[in-house]
């Protein structure tokens, strides 16, 4: 019982190492993505670093705009990622939780049947053990 429960123990926190590490994968692809996008913009407010501002600023404004518009949209979408990862990660811990305390509650129910068994096996054995009728006792 002792190593049922150590074994479940390992098993959690075994689990509790898988989401960790998909959520950073998940994470690590994110950035990925978000870097990619933020050199993008940045390639973009370069080009209009280059521009004539003079004879530009109109051009200027409506691109910077656009690039603001851009860098909304872009963290919008990455905001929504996560917060689906972070649902899809919530929901497979439940689950998980779930099954190792159904699993956990088992183990503990079926101990406890043993130990009354073995407690009435005692108390039958300790009767036994008193009696003055030897036939009996063998």
């Amino acid at each position: 019982s002792e190593r049922t429960f150590t074994e479940l123990i390992r098993s959690i926190n075994g689990r509790r190492s898988e989401v960790k590490e998909l959520i950073r994968a998940q994470e690590k692809a994110d950035l990925r993505r978000a870097k990619m996008r933020l050199k993008q913009l940045e390639r973009r407010d370069a080009e209009l670093v280059q521009l004539s501002h003079t004879n530009h600023i109109n051009f200027l404004k409506h691109s910077a705009q656009a690039a603001v518009e851009d860098s909304v949209r872009i963290f919008s979408e990455l905001i929504r990622s996560i917060e689906g990862r972070r649902s899809e990660v919530k929901e497979l811990i439940r689950a998980q939780e779930k099954a190792e305390v159904s699993r956990a509650e088992g183990l503990v129910e079926q101990l406890e049947q043993e130990v009354a068994k073995l407690r009435r096996k005692h108390a039958a054995l300790e009767q036994l053990s008193h009696t003055e009728d030897h036939i009996h006792f063998f």
